[in-house]
């Protein structure tokens, strides 16, 4: 598998619009793309065929709404913006490669759409999770179900905390925690920042995983292409071992129960 090409593939497409990510997705087996009736309600899923699936997730939004082809300059390791009105997108569009990369290993493919909040006409961060939470109970269900959940979608810190993840506010287990560092060697981050796994996670344990990017939502945005396939390489050998299910501190008896009212 080329992840180079595949994260430069990602990386090219319109910033301004998720509609060619949701086409490339549409286009694997079973998956289905959903659709509300406001901005930014739209998901594509992929339901996997492991009994011990996780769920994968990334969004294919960027904070950039500018049209016409933008430019990608490869310097050495580095993938930047050769253009002065936006960065690169690899918020998150990183995290939609990684999910393509991972997307026959059998677990659950979730791409939402309009996590950002920088839309014009949106109403908040993670509007299509909100929208799969309230709406289709049927997959916060499978979601709630599966082993753990693990969003693409966390930039590259420095220093000791180069490659990491961070799990914010959720009340994730010590377990889960040792899950992770013993898997991939990564660190726990601050738990600045919001991303849908904190809409979706209502019973199970979830995280966000570095893919490589930082300065992200500004004209400097880059991505370190090592970082990235790092990442992959991990993904590769973890998410093909057996898995089990990992329940939120408190949860671990209970069943998800979705409400039709946004929290």
């Amino acid at each position: 598998m080329d992840t180079k090409k595949t994260l430069l593939n990602f990386l090219k497409q319109p910033l301004d619009t998720a509609d060619g990510i949701f086409e490339i997705f549409a286009a694997f087996p079973n998956a289905k793309i959903y659709k509300g009736n406001n901005p930014g309600e739209r998901f594509l899923f992929i339901e996997g065929n492991r009994p011990d699936a996780a769920t994968l997730v990334a969004h294919a939004d960027t904070v950039f709404d500018v049209s016409g082809e933008h430019l990608l300059i490869e310097d050495g390791d580095i993938i930047r913006s050769g253009s002065d009105n936006c960065g690169i997108g690899a918020d998150d569009r990183a995290g939609c490669a990684m999910l393509w990369l991972l997307k026959d290993f059998g677990h659950n493919i979730l791409v939402c759409d309009y996590e950002e909040s920088t839309h014009k006409d949106a109403i908040g961060n993670c509007t299509g999770s909100l929208y799969l939470m309230r709406e289709h109970s049927e997959i916060a269900q499978i979601i709630n179900d599966s082993s753990f959940v693990f969003e693409f979608d966390r930039r590259l810190a420095y220093g000791s905390k180069k490659e990491h993840y961070t799990c914010y506010n959720l009340p994730v287990s010590q377990d889960f925690r040792d899950f992770i560092e013993s898997n991939t060697g990564f660190v726990d981050d601050d738990n600045t920042g919001y991303t849908d796994i904190l809409e979706l996670c209502r019973d199970v344990c979830g995280t966000n995983i570095c893919v490589g990017y930082s300065n992200a939502h500004s004209y400097n945005e880059k991505i370190s292409i090592s970082a990235f396939q790092n990442t992959y390489k991990l993904m590769s050998t973890l998410l093909k071992s057996e898995l089990r299910r990992f329940a939120l501190d408190g949860n671990e008896g209970n069943i998800f129960s979705p409400t039709n009212e946004i929290t």
